[in-house]
Parts: structure tokens; C-alpha cells; sequence
């Protein structure tokens, strides 16, 4: 994981890697002012490396601070190494300047065609073949958007938040993803024979009790059934209070892309919509 995310922030790592030192150096033994810009960049970026590697995921975004530490070490040394090249007297000096620029080039290239070329290809492909990509969820989306309206809420049990902005439609509890409700933290505790029920946030389910008696959702969607993101395995159905509440509040109307669609009464009457079940 550090590898690769090192081959995705500092490829080629020499052109990061070298100026970063540059500038850093150069920093460190310049005036009082330029000695505290490098202290903070060398600071920021220890820091911001370390609270990355903390968690011990790697993902690749987590290392944006890091990397953007990097990017300003590396800034420092362009500009102290075109200061040098400016005041030395280098028979070659047009010809370092356009090696400068293809290296330069270089560097963009290589990790945009090496971590985006396969999406591009993908693109590409689906143009000539008059392919069509399907959105993700379209069908739940369209569901949403029609048995709703763009001024009331949802609420999803599972972890999508993507939907409401999918949907547009805004989340009526605190709780965008409800990873908070039964402790599951993505990628770490997801498999089937894990008990997340000790990561589970004090209080939260009171917090949620009170969101939903104040602000009941227009619709529920319960992404368990679709086992979608990990969810497959915090069933609805295991917490009885809530499944009782909505079943005293809402009519199922069906499954849409796998997630079940829970509708208010009232709403439901508005738009004619029976229950499926």
C-alpha cells in the first residue's frame, strides 16, 4: 500500500523526490525567514505522513496532505534550482531548460496514463461502440425522485451516501451513513464473521430515536437487502424497535436496484403507490 501510493503521488519519484530535498536544503540553509517556511514544510509533511500511515489502510487519498506538503518542498527547489541556473554561466543553459521541460512532461504523463488510462480507455471504448454507461443506482434514483418531492427528506439505513445527492434529496437525521449505529468501520471490520457491536458510538441510537420522532423521512431505504457497501450484514430486521416503527409509519413499495423503499402513509396516498407486501 505505501508503495503503490508512493508510485501515485511521487511519480517520477526522482523529479518529487529530487527537488523536494532541494528545496527543503535550501530552506534549512537560507535566512532566519526562509529556515522557519522549511521547518513548517518539513513539520507539515512528517505530520501529515504519520497521521496517513496511522490508520494503517493506505489509501491513496489519505495521503493528499502529504502529498501536497511534497508538491511545496518540490515548488521551493524549482525555484532555487532555476535561481542557480539564472546566475551560473552554463554554456548549456537553453539546452538544461528544455530537458527541464521534458522531464517536466514526463512527470505528468506517467501517472495520469498509469492510474487514469484504464478510465480513459473505458470512455473510450464505450464512444466508438455507441456504448452507453449505466448510471449507478438509476433505478433507486428515479424512484426517489418521483415518490418524492424535492423539498422533502430521506433517510437511508445502510452506508450510500452518495444517493442524496444523487436524488437530491437532503438526509432528515444527523446520521448521512449509519456506519455510526452499529460500529462498522469500512474495509477494516466488514467481513461477514466480525461483531462490530463493540465500535458502536455511545448515544447514537438515542441521537437517531430523536431525529427520527422530529423529523420523520418521507422515505426510507433499507440497503441491507442489497447488501450494498458491507451492509448485507446489519438486516433491518434486527433492530425490532425500529423495523415496528416503520412498519407503523410506512407502506413498502417495493425493491428498487436491491434496496427496499419504505413510503409514509401520506405520501404514499398522495402518489397511489401500494404496498408491495
Amino acid at each position: 500500500g505505501v508503495w503503490n501510493t508512493f508510485l501515485q503521488w511521487g511519480v517520477p519519484h526522482f523529479l518529487t523526490v529530487g527537488l523536494g530535498l532541494t528545496g527543503l536544503i535550501g530552506l534549512l540553509r537560507g535566512t532566519e525567514t526562509q529556515r522557519r517556511r522549511g521547518a513548517v514544510l518539513l513539520t507539515g509533511f512528517l505530520g501529515s505522513l504519520l497521521v496517513a500511515l496511522t490508520g494503517a489502510r493506505l489509501f491513496g487519498h489519505y495521503f493528499i496532505p502529504a502529498a501536497a506538503f511534497a508538491a511545496w518542498c518540490a515548488a521551493e527547489g524549482a525555484v532555487l534550482t532555476a535561481a542557480q541556473l539564472r546566475t551560473a554561466e552554463l554554456r548549456w543553459r537553453s539546452h538544461i531548460g528544455i530537458a527541464g521541460v521534458v522531464i517536466v512532461l514526463a512527470g505528468l504523463w506517467i501517472p495520469i496514463s498509469r492510474f487514469h488510462g484504464g478510465a480513459w480507455d473505458a470512455r473510450l471504448q464505450a464512444a466508438t461502440q455507441n456504448a452507453q454507461i449505466r448510471e449507478k443506482l438509476s433505478d433507486l434514483t428515479t424512484a426517489v425522485q418521483t415518490l418524492t418531492r424535492p423539498e422533502e427528506k430521506i433517510w437511508i439505513w445502510g452506508f450510500a451516501p452518495e444517493l442524496y445527492v444523487r436524488a437530491r434529496r437532503s438526509c432528515s437525521t444527523r446520521f448521512i451513513n449509519c456506519n455510526y449505529l452499529v460500529g462498522l468501520v469500512p474495509w477494516v471490520n466488514a467481513a461477514p464473521g466480525i461483531d462490530t457491536s463493540d465500535w458502536i458510538i455511545p448515544g447514537s441510537w438515542t441521537l437517531l430515536q430523536e431525529d427520527l420522532t422530529q423529523h420523520p423521512p418521507v422515505a426510507i431505504l433499507d440497503a441491507s437487502e442489497a447488501d450494498y457497501q458491507f451492509w448485507g450484514k446489519y438486516p433491518l430486521e434486527g433492530n425490532e424497535a425500529l423495523v415496528r416503527w416503520i412498519q407503523r409509519h410506512y407502506v413498502d413499495v417495493g425493491t428498487f436496484d436491491g434496496f427496499r423503499m419504505y413510503l409514509k402513509h401520506d405520501a404514499a396516498e398522495r402518489e397511489g403507490v401500494a404496498a408491495s407486501r
